[in-house]
């Protein structure tokens, strides 16, 4: 019985882990490419194997740069590659 009930544990265990600096560095270099404060080969090296505080880091300035992007009424969608004005 306790081995059931470990299973059912271990199954309810979200391995999948999110990869927020592949997403942030994505995010930057197709809609930010024409921005000279930000270079898309600088942050693929930077990030190139994250550990857990980049990996946190990434999350948090990704979430700050759409936040700022949409506060200057910016959009963007990093599978369209194409930043347009509201």
């Amino acid at each position: 019985m306790r081995y059931l009930s470990f299973l059912s544990l271990f199954a309810c265990i979200d391995f999948d882990t999110e990869d927020d600096c592949a997403s942030y560095i994505s995010y930057m270099c197709e809609c930010h490419a024409e921005d000279p404060d930000f270079e898309c080969s600088e942050l693929q090296n930077l990030y190139e194997d994250p550990n857990a505080e980049q990996q946190s880091e990434c999350a948090l300035a990704l979430d700050e740069q759409i936040y700022s992007d949409s506060g200057a009424e910016l959009t963007c969608d990093p599978s369209d590659t194409s930043a347009s004005e509201l």
